[in-house]
């Protein structure tokens, strides 16, 4: 065999670990095996025998095996039952199981392997498949997981001997990864138990415990997961690791919870009795019936949804038409109240989602490429009831509305007077972005009296403290305005500007920074723009050597004779350059330079 295929040899090492898990089973059916060790254990110490014979007597199966996974018209068998998706069991691969079972003699070894989902075999299956996607190479085809492996013959002969003498009790201390499982298997259980399926989303929590990310990391190493703690899970969900995204086995749920009250969906009459959002996720996955995975087929049957079904399904467009005008008259009543649309999430109008609804119009609305009818009816009621701008501005905006009033403008040089804090440090924020903002951004605030030419007051304008958190915003202004006058941004903590405590601020700034730095790589948001004013406003240097250059360089700059703490102080740093970072390098050459 290994004369004719190259192959064999990695498939050999798949087929011992195959036929390795079956021994260890000790299926019930399973008379060929036990016939033959009793042929062959003559000379083998008694109790050891089951240990020492395993690749003996295991041998022609293996063997048989190997000849049925080496060969590539098996494989591409494999690939026609799977129809290239990833298999959720082996009874997916049903001729593959059924060769097997011929070439062994064991016509019962179908049904035992049917509904595995784990093991040696499973993962080939499943990494033929990838290897057909360009997921993997040919060698990691015929990888076998540690956690298939076959056990040591001398790490199990050790074990038996110190049972044996009584110096290792049967089911010792748990390890640490063991441990772990076990809890986030009854946290498992738990969820199970009160929701009736483990479809938890990816970062889902569960009674204080990461469910989601655990079972996120038990579906992404399935291939590699030990038989007993994959039959664990498929024990509390059969569906815990369909090939499918998690949120479709959510969706798939609710309309279970449906059917379970009101009976099998019908199909054919456009989905009556359940919700738009449900209706319209089951005629999708009607029209797309032919190329979802047999499973999702199989699940879509308990809810009386079969291939004539799916063939003959109607759309719920009746019902959309009305939905959409109820949601319409809930919106006219909103905004008759508040005089705007612009909802959070969570707003609800006399029981009606009416923040969900509009987020869905509004998704709909951008999605097209030209106003709707739809959009046409909502723009009647308000004009900026979609902005091309985040939604957050406008409720912000319509915050500072209300406050002032209909009648009266804002004058943004006397600090705002009359308006509350947090909308007094927003309109300050907008004055400070102005020029930044959209055009019909603009043309809002100048209704509240906040012009392009009040804008430019906020350079000089004085601060007045909220209470409230600094925008980021208000601080950059400042900031910008004390570099046009000094030329950095190197001021100590208790400086204030126009009444604004830029230096405490621009301390927390670089806290931040410093903090976001040590998380990750990636360059913390408010970086470019302070960098802008001053590339050394968060130096890798300490921060009173940066002050004493400044106050060094204006000195020089304003042709004033430099007091001799500070001459010192630059002598000290001419003498140890080298020691210094490039950055401070370049700085007191600078200044060498202006004293030259």
């Amino acid at each position: 065999m290994l004369r004719r295929r190259g192959s064999c040899e990695s498939a050999f090492a798949v087929a011992q670990a195959v036929v390795a898990s079956w021994w260890d089973a000790g299926r019930r059916d399973e008379v060929i095996w036990p016939a033959r060790l009793g042929r062959v254990c003559a000379d083998l110490p008694e109790g050891e025998v089951a240990v020492l014979a395993r690749d003996v007597v295991t041998y022609p199966e293996a063997v048989a095996v190997t000849t049925v996974l080496c060969d590539r018209l098996w494989r591409q068998r494999v690939l026609e039952d799977t129809h290239g998706q990833m298999p959720h069991t082996l009874a997916e691969v049903p001729r593959l199981l059924t060769e097997l079972a011929r070439r062994l003699g064991r016509p019962w070894l179908v049904e035992q392997l049917a509904s595995s989902s784990a093991g040696a075999l499973f993962a080939w299956v499943r990494a033929c498949v990838r290897r057909e996607r360009g997921a993997v190479s040919e060698e990691e085809v015929w990888a076998v997981p540690v956690a298939h492996r076959p056990r040591g013959l001398a790490a199990q002969l050790r074990e038996l001997r110190l049972q044996h003498v009584g110096s290792a009790p049967v089911g010792g201390r748990q390890s640490r990864a063991e441990q772990a499982y076990q809890v986030g298997l009854a946290h498992a259980r738990s969820y199970a138990a009160r929701h009736g399926h483990l479809a938890v989303p990816k970062y889902g929590r569960h009674e204080g415990f990461a469910l989601g990310p655990w079972l996120a990391n038990q579906r992404t190493g399935v291939a590699a997961l030990p038989i007993e703690r994959a039959q664990a899970l498929h024990r509390i969900d059969p569906w815990w690791n369909g090939p499918w995204p998690i949120s479709w086995r959510r969706t798939y749920h609710r309309a279970l919870v449906h059917v379970q009250k009101h009976g099998l969906v019908d199909a054919t009459a456009g989905f009556p009795g359940t919700s738009l959002a449900l209706g319209e996720w089951l005629h999708e996955q009607c029209s797309r019936y032919d190329d979802l995975h047999v499973g999702q087929q199989r699940l879509l049957a308990d809810l009386g949804i079969r291939p004539a079904h799916a063939r003959s399904a109607r759309p719920r467009r009746n019902s959309l038409a009305q939905a959409f005008a109820a949601g319409l008259d809930y919106a006219r009543a909103f905004a008759a109240v508040h005089g705007h649309l612009a909802t959070s999430k969570s707003t609800r109008q006399d029981g009606f989602p009416l923040g969900q609804w509009l987020m869905s119009q509004r998704s709909r609305a951008r999605m097209a490429e030209k106003e709707t009818d739809r959009s046409r009816a909502l723009s009647a009621i308000d004009p900026w009831w979609n902005p091309p701008w985040p939604m957050a501005w406008q409720r912000a905006y319509h915050h500072a509305r209300k406050q002032c009033g209909s009648n009266q403008l804002l004058v943004p040089g006397d600090g705002f007077a009359g308006v509350g804090a947090s909308a007094r440090s927003w309109l300050y924020a907008q004055c400070a972005l102005f020029e930044e903002l959209h055009p019909r951004q603009q043309d809002l605030l100048r209704e509240m009296g906040v012009t392009a030419e009040a804008a430019q007051a906020r350079q000089t304008a004085w601060y007045h403290p909220t209470g409230a958190r600094i925008d980021f915003a208000v601080g950059l202004a400042h900031a910008r305005d004390y570099v046009g006058v000094h030329g950095h941004l190197a001021l100590p903590h208790p400086v204030q500007h126009n009444g604004f405590p830029l230096g405490r601020w621009l301390t927390s700034k670089r806290g931040e920074a410093g903090a976001h730095a040590r998380r990750t790589p990636a360059p913390w948001p408010g970086m470019q723009a302070l960098a802008a004013l001053d590339p050394w406003w968060f130096p890798p240097w300490a921060f009173a050597w940066q002050r004493d250059y400044h106050r060094l360089r204006l000195l020089l700059i304003a042709g004033l004779e430099p007091p001799p703490k500070l001459r010192s102080w630059f002598s000290e740093q001419l003498a140890q350059r080298h020691a210094l970072l490039p950055g401070q390098q370049r700085l007191l050459q600078e200044l060498r330079t202006s004293l030259v």
